[in-house]
């Protein structure tokens, strides 16, 4: 009984934060904010009602093998708005989300993608911005109860192979960006979780040897078994919700992306500053958005921190709303239409106790 518990409570923990914020998709009245700086575009406040009509399903991994071997086809679930600017401004700003970690169990290989699209749509697609999910290889090869058991090397093959995907992804959006109605100028990651490690990591690290060259020495001959991964391409800016990054020295004096992090405090899953998964005893440790946030302001680069007392992995919808009204807000005002500039700011939940800490970078040691 108590392992059946610590099985659901993993799952809910992990893959719950994957269907962010699912918001009810009304018809109002469309009102356009005014352009702001060099901004050219016209951002819309309130959502519009001409979302979810014209999937497009673009295969970018063609007989990948997955963790057990097996052969399948991945592919990106692009959707673009539909409304009265469609002709006057036919490339928009992209939002391309990788959801979270989720034991596969059913055909297709990768159904949360799917499950991540509507959410895509009600929250960005509807206010004006291309929306995409990423079907990807994210499962780990024997998965187990309890969770500490798993082998680490298996955790991080599906972590090479998840990025592996995410950069062979991009890299087909800038073939054909205009068909798909994408700015490819004005391109962001959206993650949690597993997805939110992704995005920093792929997006942070130089290439595959740089990424392996942070683990010991038992994993470098991982590129000999999975391949190459494809050359890196500029993005706008990372969002990535309750996700690690392996080393901070991947984020470096080079690296000019915009990042917003959110984080609970009291995340048990993915530390919010440094530790191991599920405080699992292991040699990998990871890095939280706090500790991520602190690097990036040792190197004078620019964040949004945003960080949850009293909330664990699985954030509330309360929290969901919140924090996606803010990533709307940062991608306009900061991002695309104007500089981007460093923030942090700290709410309260109620969901759960952990020890205090501080959230601000002022205290980093």
């Amino acid at each position: 009984m108590k392992k059946k518990r610590f099985i659901s409570i993993f799952i809910q923990g992990v893959f719950t934060v994957s269907i962010l914020i699912l918001l009810s998709c009304e018809s109002t009245q469309v009102k356009l904010d005014p352009p702001t700086g060099d901004c050219e575009y016209s951002f819309l406040n309130e959502p519009i009602s001409f979302c979810g009509f014209d999937l497009d399903k673009v295969p970018y991994c063609i007989d990948c093998p997955d963790e057990e071997g097996k052969l399948g086809t991945y592919n990106i679930l692009i959707d673009q708005p539909d409304d009265a600017y469609a002709e006057s401004v036919p490339l928009r700003p992209t939002v391309l989300a990788v959801h979270g970690y989720a034991p596969n169990s059913a055909d297709p290989k990768d159904p949360y993608a799917g499950l991540f699209l509507p959410s895509m749509r009600n929250n960005f697609c509807q206010y004006g911005y291309s929306v995409a999910t990423l079907e990807y290889r994210q499962d780990i090869k024997g998965f187990s109860n309890p969770v500490c058991d798993i082998s680490t090397v298996e955790v991080i093959k599906t972590h090479y192979r998840a990025i592996q995907d995410l950069r062979k992804a991009i890299n087909v959006l800038y073939q054909n960006p205009v068909e798909y109605g994408i700015d490819i100028d004005n391109l962001f990651l959206l993650g949690n979780s597993q997805g939110a490690m992704t995005i920093l990591n792929g997006m942070l690290a130089t290439d595959e040897i740089e990424w392996l060259e942070t683990f010991p020495v038992e994993y470098q001959n991982i590129k000999e078994d999975l391949g190459p991964w494809e050359p890196r391409r500029p993005i706008k800016g990372i969002i990535a919700i309750a996700g690690p990054l392996y080393s901070l020295d991947l984020l470096d004096s080079g690296d000019d992306i915009p990042l917003f992090l959110g984080h609970g405090v009291c995340d048990s899953t993915v530390p919010y500053k440094t530790g191991t998964y599920f405080g699992c005893n292991t040699d990998i440790t990871v890095h939280g958005a706090y500790e991520i946030a602190c690097r990036a302001n040792q190197l004078n680069k620019p964040y949004s921190l945003h960080s949850v007392n009293g909330l664990g992995h699985d954030w509330t919808d309360e929290k969901n709303n919140e924090i996606v009204i803010r990533i709307r807000k940062w991608i306009k005002d900061q991002i695309v239409c104007d500089t981007p500039h460093s923030e942090e700011f700290t709410t309260e939940a109620n969901e759960m106790q952990c020890v205090s800490t501080s959230t601000s970078v002022q205290d980093c040691q």
